[in-house]
C-alpha cells in the first residue's frame, strides 16, 4: 500500500511540472482553469492522506523492555609515589650533579615528571620545594596513579669540574 501511494504523489508532481513546464498561463489564464487545477491539487493530497489514515481497529502498542545498566564506581584515588629506600634528590640525573636534598624511606613526594633521560623522575623537593631527580628504582608508584599531563623535562648541562 506504500509502494501506491508513493506513485500516486510522484504522478500528481509530474502532472503539476509538466503543465508548470508547459507554459500553462495561470496567472492569465481564466479564474475557471485555476480553480480546476486547485480542486485537482486538493483531490490528490486529499487522496493520499486518507490512504495514509490507520485503520481505527489497528492501535499502536508500547511493549517496556528491560535493558542493562552499568554503575560505575570511582576510582582509588591515588597516592603520590612512595620512597622505597634512602635515596639523594640531585640537580640532574647522575653523580655528576649537586645534591639537593636526601629522601627517606617511606616518604611520599610529589611527582612533578618525568626525566628524559630514561629511569629518572622529578618531584618537587622536600627541603626547598624546588624540582630535583630521584632514580627510577627508589620509587613506588600507586598503580591508579594518572602519569597523563606530566611534564618531560630535560637534564641540566652537568656542571664543570673545579680545577
Amino acid at each position: 500500500m506504500d509502494g501506491r501511494i508513493k506513485r500516486f504523489v510522484f504522478a500528481g508532481i509530474v502532472l503539476c511540472a509538466a503543465l508548470l513546464a508547459c507554459g500553462l498561463p495561470l496567472g492569465n489564464a481564466p479564474k475557471v482553469q485555476r480553480t480546476v487545477l486547485a480542486a485537482t491539487i486538493f483531490v490528490m493530497q486529499t487522496e493520499v492522506s486518507t490512504l495514509q489514515t490507520p485503520e481505527p481497529s489497528a492501535t499502536a502498542t508500547f511493549t517496556p523492555f528491560m535493558t542493562a545498566t552499568m554503575t560505575t564506581s570511582p576510582l582509588p584515588t591515588a597516592q603520590n609515589p612512595l620512597v622505597t629506600s634512602k635515596t639523594l634528590c640531585l640537580l640532574g640525573p647522575g653523580s655528576a650533579y649537586e645534591v639537593a636534598s636526601s629522601l627517606q624511606a617511606g616518604t611520599r613526594v610529589i611527582l612533578l615528571g618525568e626525566g628524559s633521560v630514561p629511569g629518572w623522575w622529578i618531584i618537587e623537593g622536600p627541603t626547598y620545594h624546588d624540582p630535583c631527580w630521584v632514580p627510577q628504582e627508589n620509587l613506588q608508584f600507586d598503580i591508579n596513579y594518572d602519569f597523563y599531563g606530566l611534564q618531560i623535562y630535560d637534564p641540566p648541562s652537568t656542571p664543570k669540574p673545579s680545577k
